[in-house]
């Protein structure tokens, strides 16, 4: 799964039209941006089959990653599961 995200970029397209950039840094390092002008950076980690992430203005979180096709879906904290599609 690390290999899923090191040094990739996601774009993200929710169903209100909002849309998000995350840069999986090799690192250990992310940043995260979305078209209504919030950004944040942050570490990220894998476990097990979890995308980890602890941003400056995002709370910690572990969600759920499912390979899909060429890209990933990802379970939301609130439950919605949303392709994310690698650049």
């Amino acid at each position: 799964m690390q290999e899923s995200f090191s040094g990739k970029t996601y774009t993200v397209k929710l169903a209100n039209g909002t849309s998000w950039k995350w840069d999986f840094r090799s690192n250990g390092y992310f940043y995260f941006s979305t078209s209504d002008c919030f950004s944040d950076t942050g570490k990220w980690s894998i476990k097990e089959t979890k995308v980890c992430t602890e941003g400056r203005k995002i709370n910690a979180s572990c969600n759920e990653v499912r390979q899909n096709g060429a890209g990933l879906n990802y379970k939301r904290d609130n439950g919605d599961v949303i392709p994310m599609v690698v650049q």
